[in-house]
C-alpha cells in the first residue's frame, strides 16, 4: 500500500498531479468532517486548494490553548486532522468544519503540555490526490511562573487584536476582524504598580504601525484601562486589576478609543493575559466587552443606521442586539467576546505626557497629523 506524503510548501501551492495510489485509510484518522471514509470520492472539477494553516509549520513558543485548522479555497469533499505529541501518542479531540466547510478544525480536548512538539497530519482523498500531508509546531513555556515580577513593571506589549478568535457574537467574526486588523493597541503594566504587593495598574495607548514597528499615537489620549473616574493612576479609587504569576486580570466599567475618527466605547469589560515567563510576549488573551452598534455603524457597515446594523447581524448569524442600559437605552448593543489574543513584547515606553504638561492628544507636542 502506498502512501503519499505532500510536504506543507508544496500542498500550499495546490495539489499536484499525481498517479492513482491505492486507498490508505490512515490507520486511527477521525472520519471526515462531511464525508464517508469507507468511499472512493469523484475528483471535482477543481481540486481545493489549500490557502492557510495554523499553526504554522515550525512554529514555536505557542501557547498550550490552541486549535489546529486547514483552510481551503473550497469545501473538499472529505477531510481530518489528526495530531500527536514528540512521543507518538495520539491527542484527543473534536473534529469541525467552518467557513461553509472551506476550514477543517481540530480542537484538542485538553491543554496540549508546554515545552511539547506535536505533529499535525491533515488526510483527504479525492482518488488521484491522496493524503497526508504534516507538519509540526512547539506549544512554549507559557504557564510557567515569571522568576523576577518587577522587570514586567513598565514593559509595553503589542497586542494583536486580529489575532483571536471572536466567539461572540457567533457568526460575525470576519466583519469584526475587518474592524480590529485596523486597530493597534499598546499596553502595560503601569509605573505606580507593586506586583510584589499585588497592586496593580494597566494603561493603554493607540499604536500606529510604520516600517520600524509599533510606536505610539500621540494624537490620542491613554486608554486608562485601571483608571477610577479622576483618570489618575496612584490613587485608591483605582480598579485595580488581579495578578497571579503570570496571570494577569482586569475589567473597566468603559473603555473609549478612536477608531477610524469615530469614538467606539466598550462597556463592563474583562481582560486577561499570561505573560511568557521570559516576558517575550503574552498569550492566552481573553477580551471581553458589550459595543454600541450606534459606535460601529459608520465602521462596519456605513451603508447602514445602527438599527440596520442590527438586523444585519441578526438576519447573518441569527443573534439580535440588546438593550444597552439606563445611561444609553435603546436596543442596540452586542456582547462581543475575543479568545486567544497574543501579542509581543514591544522596545520604548507609553508617554502620558509632554515636558511642559500636555497630554497626549490632538494637542500635544509629538501629535504630527
Amino acid at each position: 500500500m502506498r502512501r503519499l506524503v505532500l510536504l506543507l510548501p508544496v500542498l500550499l501551492a495546490g495539489c499536484p498531479a499525481a498517479p492513482e495510489v491505492e486507498r490508505d485509510p490512515c490507520g486511527d484518522t477521525p472520519a471526515p468532517a462531511s464525508s464517508s471514509s469507507e468511499r472512493e470520492t469523484p475528483a471535482p472539477a477543481v481540486l481545493p486548494r489549500i490557502i492557510g494553516v495554523s499553526p504554522d509549520q515550525g512554529a514555536v513558543d505557542l501557547f498550550h490553548r490552541l486549535d489546529v485548522w486547514v483552510r481551503f479555497d473550497v469545501a473538499p469533499e472529505g477531510a481530518g486532522i489528526t495530531l500527536r505529541d514528540e512521543h507518538g501518542t495520539a491527542v484527543a479531540g473534536e473534529l469541525t468544519s467552518w467557513e461553509s466547510g472551506r476550514r477543517v478544525v481540530f480542537t484538542p480536548d485538553e491543554d496540549l503540555e508546554n515545552d511539547t512538539t506535536y505533529t499535525s497530519t491533515l488526510v483527504w482523498d479525492y482518488g488521484v490526490c491522496e493524503s497526508p500531508a504534516e507538519w509540526s509546531f512547539t506549544v512554549g513555556p507559557y504557564g510557567d511562573r515569571l522568576p523576577e515580577q518587577e522587570p514586567l513593571v513598565g514593559l509595553v506589549f503589542h497586542a494583536d487584536l486580529a489575532s483571536g478568535t471572536i466567539v461572540e457574537p457567533p457568526g460575525v467574526g470576519s466583519l469584526l476582524r475587518g474592524f480590529l486588523v485596523d486597530v493597534s493597541l499598546l499596553w502595560r503594566v503601569a509605573p505606580e504598580s507593586d506586583l510584589a504587593a499585588g497592586t496593580l495598574h494597566l494603561e493603554a495607548a493607540r499604536g500606529v504601525l510604520d516600517v520600524d514597528g509599533v510606536r505610539q499615537d500621540r494624537c490620542e489620549p491613554l486608554i486608562a484601562v485601571t483608571a477610577g473616574a479622576d483618570g489618575l493612576f496612584d490613587t485608591a479609587d483605582d480598579q485595580l486589576a488581579r495578578w497571579s504569576n503570570p496571570t494577569l486580570e482586569a475589567s473597566s466599567d468603559v473603555l473609549t478609543m478612536n477608531v477610524g475618527g469615530t469614538a467606539a466605547s466598550v462597556h463592563d469589560v474583562a481582560f486577561e493575559a499570561v505573560v511568557h515567563p521570559d516576558l517575550f510576549g503574552f498569550a492566552g488573551g481573553r477580551f471581553e466587552g458589550t459595543l454600541d452598534a450606534r459606535d460601529l455603524v459608520n465602521l462596519l457597515a456605513p451603508e447602514e443606521d445602527a438599527r440596520g446594523l442590527c438586523d444585519l447581524v441578526f438576519k447573518t448569524v441569527g443573534v439580535g442586539c440588546l438593550e444597552c442600559g439606563a445611561a444609553r437605552p435603546g436596543e442596540f448593543c452586542l456582547d462581543v467576546e475575543v479568545d486567544r489574543l497574543r501579542g509581543a513584547a514591544v522596545p520604548g515606553t507609553i508617554v502620558r505626557a509632554a515636558e511642559d504638561g500636555t497630554p497626549v492628544g490632538p494637542d500635544h507636542p509629538g501629535c504630527s497629523r
